[in-house]
């Protein structure tokens, strides 16, 4: 159980982000931001489930 703690945290990070980029969207907030925020939410998952594999 000890090894998912890595990646549950990383889960609760990404929905944290993710409340951020809707936070940003309902004040208007500089696209550029958003986008930033978004590339980095995308490329996580995958990472995050390739290091569980090994």
């Amino acid at each position: 159980m000890d090894d998912l703690l890595p990646m549950k945290n990383r889960l609760k990070r990404i929905g944290g982000q993710i409340q951020e980029i809707l936070r940003m969207t309902d004040q208007e907030a500089d696209c550029r931001h958003s986008v930033m925020s978004m590339t980095a939410v995308d490329r996580v998952p995958g990472r995050t489930a390739g290091k569980n594999l090994d």
